[in-house]
């Protein structure tokens, strides 16, 4: 009983010695922790209010000794501020020393306060000249910012989509190769669920699809279900349709393969309904698809391609009239269906028409079209088409000095003094004006290679 009681009384005895060892080692380190506190709360309050790169160097070197998460969120929005400020004159050795203290702090360990004013550091930092980039080990944080996106923080979600964004935007393929075996686009596919996202997903999207040497069939079948979620949810921005349906051209751009996912997943029923209000990104999806897969032309003109055609080019943009132009040329290039419902729609008349002092891009891109209008059809129809007017219109073109402009034009005089014979074509004044460009050597020799290799192509 005796040897039973003094073993307790030495039990309690070691317990309490470790409870009096715990706690003053618990003194300790709160004293260490306290008076740490202090010095980097002196430190920062001897920082200067005006952002510099010294105080900046400093600060960047405590952001490990402080112990309190409001201290290191005050560290961080000074360095926020200072970066925002002197971005484009900071040395690289601070920028090398910020990045690595940003990739140790992209970890959701971190509040969101903190997580949000260094996502937003790296926003400021991403977008800088590639010349600032090129020096920076930027690699490192690609893992961590595409974690980021399941953040429960929209604004942690939305800064690494946008820092992301931005070195898809760069030149370094390392980077761009290093995003998507990561799986970008899988990542981005799946939060695309929350409507508030949708602004930044659609201009990642399109800034991204944008490089057409990384799209594959998965990558075109992603971008594709991203952009059919935000065009089937309602109540969108204009900004954000634009930039989904630029993706979608991309995807269009991309060839067979894309056009099918744009069809199968109805998508394309959402472009043809929005084509009046962003025709610029319509009529460049249309364009792609009647160039890539000509087969879908008479579906477009089932669903009114051409009335859509026809409110568009008589806008004063001339990038809408180069692109509705572009877009006529690949419909005459697939075939006589549409060649007939083109004749027989007021657009015809009206596309033949082309504004005074248009650029040599708008001259390109009418002659094209008039060129192959006439490549395609038999004589009886050209002699309908082949009007004194008309000749005075590629006469006027033909003045331009790109010498594309003027091939192609002198083409178009061949095919007049073909079908109206030499004596009429000759005694017409624009016919006689458009003899010096047809007997310059140095544009025939253009024009006839040009034939033979537009035979070839038709060919192959």
């Amino acid at each position: 009983m005796f040897e039973e009681r003094n073993k307790n009384f030495f039990k309690r005895r070691d317990l309490n010695d470790d409870r009096q060892e715990f706690a003053v080692s618990l003194r300790k380190k709160k004293r260490h922790n306290l008076a740490n506190q202090k010095r980097v709360q002196l430190i920062y309050q001897e920082l200067s209010p005006t952002p510099n790169t010294s105080d900046l160097e400093i600060t960047i070197d405590i952001l490990d000794q402080a112990t309190n998460g409001i201290e290191k969120l005050n560290l961080w929005n000074g360095i926020r501020n200072t970066v925002a400020a002197l971005k484009f004159t900071l040395p690289n050795s601070i920028f090398e020393k910020l990045i690595s203290a940003i990739s140790n702090h992209l970890n959701f360990k971190y509040s969101s306060e903190i997580l949000e004013c260094v996502t937003c550091i790296l926003c400021n930092i991403t977008c800088l000249p590639d010349e600032i980039l090129c020096n920076l080990n930027l690699e490192i944080l690609i893992p961590s910012l595409l974690l980021l996106f399941k953040s429960q923080s929209l604004k942690v979600q939305e800064n690494s989509i946008w820092s992301i964004s931005n070195l898809f935007a760069t030149n370094f393929p390392s980077l761009h190769t290093t995003i998507l075996e990561l799986k970008f686009w899988k990542r981005l596919r799946k939060i695309t669920y929350d409507p508030e996202l949708f602004p930044i997903i659609s201009w990642s999207s399109r800034n991204c699809s944008c490089l057409i040497e990384y799209q594959t069939e998965n990558t075109c079948k992603q971008i594709t279900e991203i952009c059919s979620i935000i065009l089937n949810h309602p109540d969108q921005s204009d900004e954000t349709l634009s930039h989904t349906l630029s993706s979608l051209s991309h995807v269009a751009r991309f060839g067979a393969t894309g056009i099918e996912y744009l069809y199968s997943s109805q998508a394309i029923n959402h472009v043809l309904k929005l084509f009046s209000i962003f025709p610029s990104a319509s009529l460049k999806i249309v364009g792609y698809i009647l160039l890539k897969q000509p087969k879908h032309a008479v579906d477009l003109i089932e669903h009114n391609l051409l009335n859509e055609l026809y409110e568009v080019i008589g806008r004063p943009e001339v990038m809408i009239k180069v692109k509705t132009w572009w877009v006529l040329d690949n419909l005459c290039k697939t075939g006589s269906f549409a060649m007939y419902q083109l004749v027989k729609h007021p657009i015809f008349i009206e596309s033949l028409e082309i504004p005074l002092g248009i650029n040599t891009e708008g001259k390109f891109a009418w002659i094209n079209y008039v060129k192959s209008l006439l490549n395609r059809n038999s004589d009886e129809f050209k002699e309908g088409i082949l009007t004194e007017k008309l000749l005075n219109t590629v006469l006027i073109v033909s003045e331009d000095l790109d010498l594309r402009v003027k091939v192609r034009c002198c083409s178009v005089f061949w095919v007049f003094y073909d079908v109206w014979g030499k004596e009429k074509f000759f005694m017409s004044e624009a016919g006689c004006l458009a003899k010096d460009l047809m007997e310059d050597d140095k544009v025939n020799v253009e024009v006839f290679d040009e034939d033979v290799m537009m035979v070839t192509d038709e060919d192959c």
